[in-house]
């Protein structure tokens, strides 16, 4: 991105954009209060990562469906490597018990991101009349919506299961008010049951349920019970926590550090035996949002999503199902706080929005120094995180607390060392 900022013609910023940058902004201020500096650079980075991705998808000159089919056949090929998994005739790529998460490597973050990309290939199939020239965006929208309801559906992902089936309810609902997408409608909900009929083939992987499709429709949306139920005590827990910090927040990535000392004895999400107690991510993006970076980070992201939403292009309808799906996910899981999520997440949304309304130019030194100051930090960064990956192979070989202390001692950016 920062060499690109040296070639491409540069931008005027607008308030949508300004907004984004101050929610990126925000997450820097919120490691004022994180216990481990690069757990948070991390978090944030990640925040303003995916603020660049935005800005520069935002600007990309030419055509934006030639950009919009480039992320839509990202995802189809994604959704499709899931799809070999599932049905056995692929070997699993991922580590043990993530499949069928495909080149995405874990089945649910999988799920999110062909969940994601499914209001787009809606609207390709809903665009059933024009001329030739959107026949092929057409094909493109007909059998992604099937390769991408079948990828979701397969991964067993509840969240992923609910995201798609409001996202797309909420698109065919839109598409009953305007008269020249009715007729597409039929054709997209085709494609919907085509993709759909992927439960009736037998599982290629071993599940602990002999009908795991059946299982997982019955726990939908069960919160007394199994990960439902986890997950709403892990909520209710971690708000503790917003308590605790309410301006700043504990620190961006920080929630896994905090909730094993704030979690009751008895609480079934809680690993007290292992090595990472918990789960990297809590998985509600919004509540993460709140407690890891306050009322301070939390404020900039919701300004940006309303303004988003009002300033959105009226000429990309696919934008307000997008919303659905992505306000599920958020709920529900983790998707912003990993790194595929947010880039497929920033990408649509740059879609979405208007385009830039002019071009100012600007000094060619400040881009070099952004780019300068760029380059030392990620090289500041891969020296931390080959240090951490040192850490863990030590970790590997200590077989003592005193081991453990040494190793501390000898990585002391490390925190998973501490920690243990």
């Amino acid at each position: 991105l920062a060499a690109l900022a040296l070639v491409r013609p540069p931008r005027a910023l607008d308030a949508l954009d300004a907004a984004a940058l101050m929610a990126g902004a925000s997450g820097l201020l919120a490691c004022a209060g994180a216990v481990d500096a690069d757990t948070a650079a991390r978090g944030a980075l990640l925040t303003i990562g995916g603020v660049a991705v935005f800005i520069e998808a935002r600007a990309a000159d030419g055509p934006r469906g030639a950009l919009a089919d480039g992320i839509a056949l990202v995802i189809v090929a994604a959704a499709v490597v899931v799809l070999a998994e599932a049905l056995g005739i692929a070997a699993p790529i991922g580590s043990r018990g993530s499949a069928p998460g495909g080149l995405i490597g874990q089945r649910n973050n999988a799920a999110h991101v062909c969940a994601l990309g499914a209001p787009l290939l809606f609207d390709r199939a809903l665009r059933s009349n024009g001329a030739r020239s959107r026949g092929a965006r057409r094909a493109l929208g007909m059998a992604g919506v099937a390769i991408l309801v079948a990828a979701v559906l397969v991964t067993r992902s509840r969240s992923g299961w609910l995201a798609i089936g409001i996202g797309t309810s909420c698109a065919a609902c839109q598409a009953l008010t305007d008269r020249a997408q009715r007729r597409g409608l039929v054709v997209a909900l085709v494609a919907v049951a085509i993709g759909a009929l992927v439960l009736l083939v037998p599982p290629g992987l071993r599940w602990s349920s002999a009908r795991p499709y059946r299982e997982t429709a019955r726990h939908l949306i069960d919160t007394a019970s199994g990960s439902g139920h986890g997950r709403l005590l892990q909520a209710r827990t971690t708000l503790t926590l917003l308590r605790e910090a309410p301006v700043l927040g504990v620190g961006p990535g920080h929630w896994a550090v905090h909730y094993p000392r704030i979690a009751a004895p008895a609480d079934p999400t809680v690993a007290w035996a292992s090595f990472q107690p918990t789960g990297r991510l809590l998985t509600n993006d919004l509540l993460a949002l709140l407690v890891e970076r306050g009322v301070v980070g939390a404020l900039p992201f919701l300004a940006f999503a309303v303004l988003l939403l009002v300033r959105r292009s009226r000429d990309e309808r696919w934008a307000l199902p997008f919303a659905a799906t992505l306000g599920v996910l958020m709920v529900f899981d983790c998707v912003v706080q990993t790194a595929v999520g947010l880039a497929v997440v920033s990408t649509l949304a740059a879609l979405a929005a208007p385009r830039f309304a002019a071009e100012r130019p600007r000094s060619a030194r400040i881009a070099v120094l952004v780019a300068a100051l760029l380059l030392t930090a990620s090289l500041v960064g891969a020296w931390r995180a080959a240090d951490r990956l040192a850490a863990q192979r030590a970790m590997v070989r200590a077989h003592s607390f005193a081991a453990l202390a040494e190793v501390a001692r000898a990585h002391p950016a490390a925190l998973a060392p501490r920690l243990t």
